[in-house]
């Protein structure tokens, strides 16, 4: 099937939706922003009755925020339980903790700490570092996509990462509406990646069949932002200029598959 006629036209096919695929491949800040939104979507599993709890978007957030909320008690910690290393410091804390009742004086020095053994203990009950290790991962992701959300979205993330005491229903649908909405653009997305000729099939209008490529951030009001509409904005040009040689395409793709059809006609 694939004659030397069948190689040239798929190559002169390939050349006009070219351009689209370059701006995916060859873009540095769209990359890093595809792997941002893949990173995004993958921290939350979708189960039967919203997101699942152990994915770790959701083992992040389920504790509420003890970074910026600190327990009361372990007041005196803040410095080290809101520092860049607090993953660490809790590991180191939560080791400490299991010789604690070994003797009076403190885990990691010689001094007397018989004042301060319930609250090295309590460091261990209210810290996991893995819990904080995914917190600080799922906010410094939110971060990173920062302005690519909406105002209102980014509003509403602000306010389910800084929550005190867990999620709540309205806060786990949100994250489901967020995770959804990124899944089915990254998608959209890696299609356009694949574009090739054998997407069109016999009989289709080329210039419809291009125009569902567009991305159109009226529905997916999660990322209707003016910095996604600047980031997409070149791709849905590049589609339009490919749609005006849509007369093009679609005589290559009927020859193509034309020259195809007689090919195997002829080996039957």
């Amino acid at each position: 099937i694939r004659t030397d006629a069948y190689k040239q036209r798929e190559q002169e096919i390939e050349d006009l939706v070219r351009n689209i695929k370059e701006l995916l491949s060859g873009n540095q800040k769209l990359e890093a922003l595809i792997t941002t939104l893949k990173e995004m979507g993958n921290a939350f599993k979708l189960s039967k009755t919203g997101l699942d709890k152990k994915s770790t978007g959701m083992r992040g957030l389920s504790a509420g925020n003890k970074i910026k909320h600190v327990p009361a008690g372990l007041e005196p910690y803040t410095p080290f339980i809101q520092s860049q290393n607090s993953v660490n410091w809790i590991d180191w804390q939560t080791k400490g903790c299991d010789f604690a009742d070994l003797s009076e004086n403190r885990p990691f020095c010689t001094s007397h700490a018989a004042d301060k053994r319930e609250q090295i203990k309590k460091v261990g009950q209210e810290y996991d570092k893995n819990t904080i290790k995914h917190l600080i991962a799922i906010i410094g992701v939110i971060e990173k996509l920062g302005d690519y959300f909406s105002d209102e979205a980014k509003e509403r993330l602000t306010i389910i990462t800084t929550l005190k005491e867990g999620l709540r229903k309205e806060h786990e649908e949100a994250l489901v509406t967020v995770k959804k909405q990124i899944d089915n653009f990254t998608e959209n997305l890696e299609k356009l990646r694949m574009l090739s000729a054998f997407q069109f099939k016999d009989g289709e209008n080329v210039s419809e069949k291009l125009d569902a490529y567009k991305l159109d951030l009226q529905f997916f009001s999660e990322l209707n932002s003016n910095t996604m509409l600047d980031a997409i904005a070149p791709i849905n040009a590049s589609i339009d200029k490919v749609i005006e040689q849509a007369g093009q395409l679609q005589g290559k793709i009927n020859l193509q598959r034309k020259e195809m059809k007689q090919t195997i006609e002829r080996h039957q």
